[in-house]
């Protein structure tokens, strides 16, 4: 005789359940890890952006002269801190 199954129990065929089990117990048993990426991917990201920034940013700290203006450099630096700050807050958000 087969065992009654509650409403709530899905069929175990059923892939999306299975994913959705998968994962929890994959966040379940490796949440540490998970953690430890994170940081890591966010100051490989954040140093990328440093470098790729400052490329592209130090050129324009020459003035029309030829002279390098580094007042005016470090207030462009400042301006891309202050956008990857903003980038870091808003996709960091829990949704």
């Amino acid at each position: 005789m087969p065992s009654p199954r509650s409403a709530s129990n899905s069929p175990p065929n059923d892939s999306k359940n299975f994913a959705r089990e998968s994962e929890r117990v994959a966040t379940r048993h490796h949440g540490d890890i998970k953690r430890v990426w994170d940081i890591k991917r966010q100051i490989i990201w954040l140093a990328a952006a440093l470098i790729v920034g400052t490329f592209f940013l130090y050129p324009l700290g020459y003035d029309e002269t030829g002279r390098f203006d580094p007042t005016y450099f470090a207030m462009l630096e400042m301006m891309l801190l202050i956008i990857i700050a903003v980038l870091f807050y808003v996709y960091s958000r829990k949704s």
